[in-house]
């Protein structure tokens, strides 16, 4: 079962849903998207109450939010066995809390509580990215993920990310190399993550970006992850790299 709520960087991540949220909440939800996406207001909404679960991120419990984000969990059949996947979204945060390790403190809340209720199915990371920011934490995070530049999808994890994309966007088909694009009828605003030739001259935004050229009208790259033993060492390596580095930021600053 999940904690009401967690801390890690000075952040307090709580963990409610959906159907726990009240009028006046879901209204300050939708505020705080609308200042990093564009669509109709009931296309948020929706996009955000669809979901199993809300995250909210504040920096004090009374204080405004500095970040919100969806999770869902979902069970699926491949080629004859079980898959549960954790399908994170809508995940957006104020420029000075990011890179503070949410959305990986969130998947590992997340799948705790899938392995308590399911102690011997593989457990799977599913995400649908429009942005390269989203896509670079695959890389910067894990060890395997697909689709990537480096190696063809396998055939089991393609027909799951064709299965997640069906139940999660519109319009699914392969997209210009091969992997499944879906289309969701909202996109983040121009200036949130561009995509620069600074930032095509790393060679997995290249990659995102050759794959899903229509991110900025709302295209969506479905991307998998296996949560299994050697990712979460990958992460927690990462991880800590990140903590140390940010924890000589501040040292340096002081």
């Amino acid at each position: 079962m999940l904690p009401p709520y967690l801390r890690i960087n000075g952040l307090r991540l709580e963990f409610r849903p959906t159907t726990s949220l009240s009028a006046a909440e879901v209204e300050r939800v939708c505020a705080f998207a609308s200042r990093f996406m564009e669509g109709r207001p009931e296309v948020i909404e929706e996009g955000y109450l669809s979901k199993r679960d809300v995250i909210l991120v504040r920096e004090r419990p009374d204080g405004p939010l500095v970040g919100v984000g969806t999770m869902d969990v979902q069970r699926y059949e491949v080629e004859g066995q079980t898959r549960i996947v954790l399908y994170p979204g809508n995940a957006l945060l104020e420029p000075h809390v990011r890179g503070k390790n949410v959305l990986q403190t969130v998947v590992m809340a997340y799948f705790l509580e899938a392995r308590l209720k399911h102690p011997r199915t593989p457990i799977d990371l599913a995400m649908a990215v429009f942005s390269y920011k989203s896509y670079l934490l695959l890389p910067r995070t894990y060890q395997t993920f697909w689709p990537r530049y480096e190696q063809p999808t396998p055939a089991a994890e393609r027909e799951l990310m064709r299965q997640v994309a069906t139940r999660y966007s519109d319009n699914v088909r392969p997209g210009p190399g091969g992997e499944w694009i879906g289309t969701v009828p909202k996109h983040l605003r121009g200036d949130v993550a561009p995509i620069t030739e600074r930032e095509l001259s790393d060679p997995h935004v290249s990659y995102f970006y050759a794959q899903n050229p229509g991110f900025g009208q709302g295209d969506v790259l479905i991307t998998l992850t296996p949560l299994d033993l050697s990712n979460w060492r990958a992460m927690v390596r990462t991880t800590l790299k990140r903590q140390l580095r940010r924890q000589g930021k501040v040292a340096g600053a002081a």
